[in-house]
């Protein structure tokens, strides 16, 4: 398997911001390719070394955004396929039962030896196993993210790899998905490291303004209406799935730090790293990435349609993990 080179900077950011270095991260880019995954492969989308006698979670169900349609998985799928399908017709809230449960699909699977570069396995974990549920929920509280809304729930599993040995689960499948892009199509991984720099806001008000002062300087061939800041998309962060690394901008605003949604505490984007960072809406744009993987979340590459989004770990405990999104 042919794993894909990011091509250099079209510009050396350090000679014009050297400060940067001191906040070099490596990010893992996965780079994944539609294939027919396994359980004991790195994928996106595929099935998860799962063991048959573990319960499969579930998500409540309860807070599942209804503004818009739900869609049946097989109708997803067959509309992605190239061949003939039946297409079942459409499904809607009214038809799905009140108690419905509501198990969540793959998202991802990682084996450490497939990412040597990654540091973010707790100890004696070498597989990170990372699951959804297919629907935008609303939250309520303190810890919520910062414009109240959220994209599918998110739950994250280590195991170590000594542990496993056969007799996987076949996961059940929800009735319906909330958003086509929410259901992943199997990819197996192509990773490749990279050097990236935070988003100018993360180094404060001050940097920012001298990041965007000095583009104005440098690309003074710019559209001040189509203005889109090239530090961010360009000299900064890859696009794409990617493990680690910096966020491309930030997911919760400006109104304070990140937090668990699930204990409340502080995860500073400064030093925790996310398990996984970015989807779809990122796999298609930035010119850091002239090379793009054909498979996304959901199977296409529409901007508006998946957005992003970043998993990092609680700073308290492992077990906990925050879900930003955008």
């Amino acid at each position: 398997m042919t794993v894909p080179v990011t091509p250099p900077r079209p510009i050396d950011v350090l000679s014009a911001f050297p400060e940067l270095a001191d906040h070099a991260r490596t990010a893992v880019r996965l780079h994944p390719e539609p294939d027919c995954p396994g359980p004991y492969d790195s994928s996106i989308g595929g099935p998860l070394a799962w063991p048959a006698d573990e319960a499969w979670p579930t998500c409540p169900g309860g807070k599942h955004l209804k503004h818009r349609p739900p869609h049946r998985p097989d109708n997803v799928r067959g509309e992605r396929s190239t061949t003939q399908f039946a297409y079942r017709g459409e499904i809607t809230w009214d038809e799905i039962p009140a108690d419905a449960t509501w198990p969540m699909l793959p998202v991802m699977q990682v084996y450490a030896r497939d990412v040597p570069w990654f540091d973010g396995f707790p100890k004696d974990a070498d597989v990170l196993q990372i699951l959804w549920c297919p629907f935008q929920h609303y939250y309520e509280g303190a810890t919520v993210p910062y414009n109240g809304i959220a994209a599918p729930f998110v739950h994250v599993r280590y195991r170590s790899s000594r542990d496993l040995s056969g007799g996987f689960s076949t996961p059940p499948e929800p009735l319906a998905v909330g958003e086509p892009g929410y259901l992943p199509s199997p990819c197996l991984l192509r990773p490749e490291p990279v050097t990236e720099y935070p988003h100018a806001g993360a180094l404060g008000e001050e940097f920012e303004a001298r990041v965007q002062e000095w583009e104005t300087a440098a690309f003074d061939d710019m559209d001040p209406e189509d203005y889109e800041p090239r530090f961010r998309w360009e000299l900064t962060t890859a696009p794409g799935w990617k493990l680690g690394g910096h966020e491309p901008w930030n997911y919760q605003g400006y109104g304070g730090p990140v937090r668990c949604h699930s204990c409340g505490s502080e995860c500073g984007s400064s030093q925790q790293r996310p398990a996984l960072n970015g989807t779809a809406a990122q796999q298609a744009g930035p010119r850091l990435n002239s090379l793009t993987s054909r498979c996304t979340v959901g199977g296409v590459r529409n901007r508006q349609t998946c957005g992003s989004a970043a998993v990092r770990p609680c700073a308290s405990s492992p077990a906990l993990f925050h879900r930003s999104t955008r």
